[in-house]
């Protein structure tokens, strides 16, 4: 797994771990920004079971990702601003 910020060189602070952590929760959601496009390339081409099953990932892996999200967010919310 690639570190986001730059790593401090002592021991990370868990300001810093919450922060990088959210930051590659936030980065696994930008991945849908492919998955976006491959599904307006079906939709423009007519590829219907590509309409289908690209929708489907979307609506499977979504809450997933965002989820994920949340709770880094809530996390690194309560370390830093708390």
């Amino acid at each position: 797994i690639k570190q986001c910020l730059p790593r401090p060189s002592a021991m990370p602070s868990k300001t810093w771990t919450v922060m990088n952590d959210l930051e590659e929760s936030f980065n696994h959601i930008t991945h849908f920004d492919f998955l976006i496009d491959k599904l307006q390339e079906a939709v423009n081409s007519g590829e219907t079971q590509d309409i289908v099953d690209i929708t489907a990932a979307l609506t499977a892996f979504y809450p997933v990702y965002t989820d994920n999200f949340d709770k880094k967010f809530k996390k690194a919310w309560n370390e830093v601003v708390k």
